[in-house]
């Protein structure tokens, strides 16, 4: 009798134990799907009106290490694009914990499963 319930507490501890690892392997695998793709640098032109009678200014805005997770690196690049022309689409803009290069500052877009990741100049 003794030996039955130490074979059962020794089952329930080990089918608790596989439990447990199973729930820590799901939750590993779900990280490992949300990861960054990277995208590369782009090169944005934003016109500025200088007055009435005067052309607007024209000059060049980059972004530096575009990354995306839920769409693809086209509707990235559009979105920032929609960004410097002051267009957002929606997202959510926080500062990102990324490493950019010098002068610029990593900014972090969400929106429902879709996460842009930039380095937007200024920093």
């Amino acid at each position: 009798m003794q030996t039955r319930r130490k074979w059962k507490a020794i089952g329930a501890t080990a089918a608790s134990s596989l439990a447990l690892l199973a729930i820590a392997g799901l939750g590993t695998g779900a990280q490992a799907a949300g990861t960054l793709h990277g995208c590369g640098n782009h090169a944005y032109s934003v016109e500025i009106p200088s007055g009435t009678e005067a052309p607007p200014n024209k000059f060049k805005e980059y972004a530096k290490n575009i990354s995306e997770s839920g769409t693809s690196c086209a509707s990235a690049i559009k979105f920032i694009g929609g960004i410097y022309q002051g267009h957002p689409a929606g997202f959510k803009c926080t500062v990102a914990k990324a490493k950019e290069p010098r002068g610029y500052f990593a900014q972090q877009c969400t929106r429902k499963g879709v996460k842009i990741v930039y380095g937007a100049q200024g920093g």
